[in-house]
């Protein structure tokens, strides 16, 4: 990739970070919150001299919201600095894609579903959550008011064959169409997916992703580059 290529593909990262920063920061402000109130909880009931029933209990709620925060400053942070070696399946990868790309989707009358077929076939985490949650805006950005979001992948060989369908939907949007900054387009992610190496295929309503699967390198195959393909 040359230089001009890569400020390229660079400035259209920023722009799909600067789409996602809102909902990532609600949801890490959320998360954060609840521990805050948790904790003041605690507090309030060690300095009213409560039963030590009353604040292990609250103590112990804070466990799984510690956890839950963690998970929202994980999720940010694997975006401003994605680890390249990092491999996921489509079914653990595909849900978080949705949640991150339609954070104000309840708003605008955007429904989901997914039909994910490949078992434990294990791909490039950056490329997938890269190019599934851009893929989202682009079709999304494509199109005004209320629409169904599909999203489906079958193994084709030793490729992952992803489809993403956005078609209108028989219902009315809760809110007015908005101009959005940062508008999205077919090319922007086309030229992200030819920097990981994959074929990417876009219409109005439907892009087409060809996922190269990865193998573990203790297989009898070797080892692997990040895309999929032999080291």
């Amino acid at each position: 990739m040359d230089d001009t290529n890569a400020h390229q593909v660079d400035a259209i990262r920023f722009a799909v970070l600067r789409r996602l920063a809102p909902g990532l920061r609600h949801r890490l402000m959320g998360e954060l919150q609840s521990l805050q109130f948790s904790a003041e909880l605690a507090v309030r009931l060690i300095d009213a001299g409560a039963e030590d029933a009353k604040i292990d209990g609250a103590v112990r709620q804070m466990e799984p919201l510690t956890r839950s925060a963690i998970a929202a400053c994980s999720t940010l942070i694997e975006w401003l600095r994605p680890d390249d070696r990092a491999t996921t399946t489509l079914g653990e990868a595909v849900p978080q894609c949705l949640r991150i790309a339609g954070d104000d989707w309840s708003l605008r009358g955007i429904e989901t579903a997914s039909d994910v077929r490949t078992g434990d076939v294990r791909v490039a985490k950056a490329a997938l959550r890269e190019l599934v949650v851009t893929a989202l805006l682009v079709l999304t950005d494509a199109q005004p008011g209320a629409l169904d979001v599909s999203v489906e992948a079958e193994r084709a060989g030793s490729e992952i064959v992803l489809r993403l369908r956005a078609k209108p939907g028989q219902r009315a949007s809760p809110l007015p169409n908005l101009a959005r900054a940062g508008h999205l387009g077919d090319g922007d992610l086309s030229t992200l997916a030819a920097a990981h190496g994959i074929a990417c295929s876009c219409e109005r309503d439907i892009v087409t992703l060809r996922l190269h699967e990865i193998i573990d390198a203790a297989s009898p195959d070797g080892p692997v580059t990040a895309e999929g393909r032999p080291a």
